[in-house]
Parts: structure tokens; sequence; C-alpha cells
């Protein structure tokens, strides 16, 4: 059986890096309409 699915135009990656004094910052979140904007 073949299927077919749309390749994502995103992907998360995730790196952790030992340090001092660091933080991560998450944003808030867009819909799909203000992604697709950004092309």
């Amino acid at each position: 059986m073949v299927t077919s699915r749309i390749a994502p135009k995103f992907a998360h990656l995730a790196f952790e890096v030992p340090g001092e004094n660091s933080s991560n910052e998450w944003l808030e979140p867009v819909t799909d309409e203000e992604y697709n904007k950004l092309k």
C-alpha cells in the first residue's frame, strides 16, 4: 500500500549545551496564517 503525505514545513530541533547563567525563551504560538506570511 502506498500513502502520500504532505511534508512538514517546519521541524523543531533542540540542542542542550551546558552553561552558566543561560536560559531558553519560548515566544507566543503563531497560527498557520501568521507563519505562512513569513515565507
